[in-house]
C-alpha cells in the first residue's frame, strides 16, 4: 500500500509534493467541492462547484485518510485497489475504505489531463448513495 501510494505521489512530479522526513504524510488543500446523490435508482447531476479550503492528510504509516471539513472525515484503507486509467488516459488510484461509522466507501485520487497537456488533481469519495469530489492542490 505504502509503495503504491508513494509511486502515485512521484507521478505527480508536475506539482510539488512534500513528504515528512520522519513519516510518510502527504498534505493537500481542497479548492472546490461538488456533490451528487442517488435519486430513484439513478445518479442525479453534480452540484455546482463550491469554493472550499479544507486540509486533506494522507497518513501512509497508518493507512488513513483524513479530511478536515466542518465534520472531520476519517477513512481507513481496507484494500489498495491499485492504479487504472479511464478512456481519456486520466490516472486513477482507488482504495476501498471504511469510515468511522463502519460504512464502506471508495476513495479515488485522480490525475486528470487537459487537452493542452496540463493536469489537475481530484479526490473522489464514493458511497452507495452519495458522492463528492474535491479539486486539490498539494501543500508545500
Amino acid at each position: 500500500m505504502k509503495k503504491i501510494l508513494i509511486t502515485f505521489l512521484i507521478l505527480f512530479a508536475s506539482i510539488t509534493t512534500v513528504v515528512s522526513q520522519n513519516s510518510n504524510i502527504l498534505k493537500l488543500r481542497t479548492t472546490e467541492l461538488a456533490i451528487k446523490y442517488l435519486e430513484s435508482n439513478s445518479w442525479g447531476d453534480w452540484s455546482d462547484w463550491k469554493d472550499t479550503n479544507v486540509l486533506v492528510v494522507f497518513d501512509l504509516d497508518k493507512d488513513r485518510i483524513r479530511i478536515f471539513s466542518k465534520e472531520t472525515q476519517v477513512y481507513d484503507v481496507i484494500e489498495d485497489e491499485g492504479q487504472s486509467y479511464d478512456d481519456d488516459g486520466d490516472e486513477i488510484y482507488s482504495y476501498l475504505c471504511v469510515n468511522e461509522d463502519g460504512s464502506r466507501c471508495r476513495v479515488e485520487l485522480w490525475k486528470r489531463y487537459r487537452t493542452n497537456g496540463s493536469s489537475y488533481n481530484q479526490l473522489y469519495i464514493k458511497f452507495s448513495d452519495m458522492r463528492w469530489v474535491y479539486n486539490l492542490d498539494v501543500i508545500d
